[in-house]
């Protein structure tokens, strides 16, 4: 009898094993880890864009009465960029500098002399250099941007049809700042895309124009420029063929 019940037992307990097992929580096996791409390197590319001018010009000695008129001007930016970037998992921070052709032209009469004296830019070499800051999104980047900016592109005053004997002028090199941001998208190991806009204050610059039966007369220009970019970068290290390069965030 003894051994029945033992038999019984232990049959039970057999066919209860999996029936128990079934019932005790498993912890569930844990979420795949986000992946991070790369951005940290250096990167070299170019770009091209519209520029928005806005040149406010001022007779500060009042050749003309003191008059104060703006020449604004529609063209063309480009160039080339050079940069550095370290990701600190999501945060991306950059040193990048930026040159290229300011394309500007155009030009306006005094409106207190409207058939003697008028203001023209004329185009020129630009630069900056910024910092960036970005948060990597999957293999997208935005960012901010900001630093300093300068520009050898000329404001200028004529004054040779205004019979006073003067000729023209120019200004010297603008020195500033600008601030922009945009979003770059990274294609593959090496390649990436973006669109930017950045605003320049270059700051103001006098044209002082020498007349002989009066003396001199300054004529400030005060500079800004509003743009608009795409541009193509390329990251050093990286394979042009392969996939994104991308880190495991835990």
């Amino acid at each position: 009898m003894r051994k029945i019940l033992m038999v019984g037992i232990a049959a039970t307990a057999f066919y209860a094993a999996p029936a128990l097992a079934a019932d005790i929580p498993v912890k569930a096996p844990p979420a795949p880890a986000a992946a991070v791409f790369n951005w940290t390197g250096f990167y070299i590319g170019g770009h091209i864009g519209e520029a928005w001018a806005d040149d406010r010009i001022v007779d500060v000695d009042g050749l003309n009465g003191g008059a104060h008129y703006a020449l604004k001007d529609s063209n063309l930016i480009y160039g080339g960029q050079v940069g550095y970037n370290v990701q600190t998992g999501q945060w991306v921070y950059g040193l990048e500098a930026d040159f290229g052709d300011l394309v500007l032209g155009g030009k306006i009469f005094d409106p207190n002399f409207p058939t003697g004296t008028y203001s023209q830019l004329r185009s020129g070499f630009y630069g900056d250099v910024t910092g960036r800051i970005g948060l990597a999104i999957g293999n997208w980047l935005p960012y901010i941007k900001g630093g300093y900016a300068f520009t050898d592109a000329k404001g200028g005053v004529n004054n040779q049809l205004g019979g006073f004997g003067g000729g023209q002028a120019w200004t010297g090199t603008y020195s500033g700042w600008t601030i922009g941001g945009g979003v770059e998208v990274m294609l593959n190991a090496a390649w990436s895309v973006k669109v930017e806009y950045q605003h320049f204050d270059f700051g103001t610059e006098n044209a002082t124009l020498h007349t002989p039966a009066n003396g001199n007369f300054r004529y400030s220009n005060d500079l800004t420029v509003n743009a608009v970019m795409v541009g193509l970068n390329y990251r050093f290290g990286g394979d042009p063929w392969g996939k994104a390069p991308v880190v495991t965030k835990y």
